[in-house]
């Protein structure tokens, strides 16, 4: 695991695959990050609290900002 330190605006690019994926820190509040991720739509961006509940990662994703 690699833990990094990020300010708002700040993001880190992960390339996997061949495939570049960047995560923003779009905001911080007192107990939550916002996150904006941008994927090619090959890459399934799954919570991992939908997993754990048992649903299925297979489903069809939702639609852009209902996440």
């Amino acid at each position: 695991m690699l833990a990094l330190g990020r300010k708002r605006g700040e993001s880190i690019t992960m390339v996997v695959g061949g495939m570049v994926v960047v995560v923003k820190i779009y905001d911080v509040g007192k107990a939550v990050v916002r996150l904006a991720i941008e994927a090619p739509p090959e890459v399934r961006i799954i919570r991992t609290e939908l997993l754990a509940n048992g649903k299925n990662p297979k489903a069809t994703p939702a639609e852009p900002g209902t996440s």
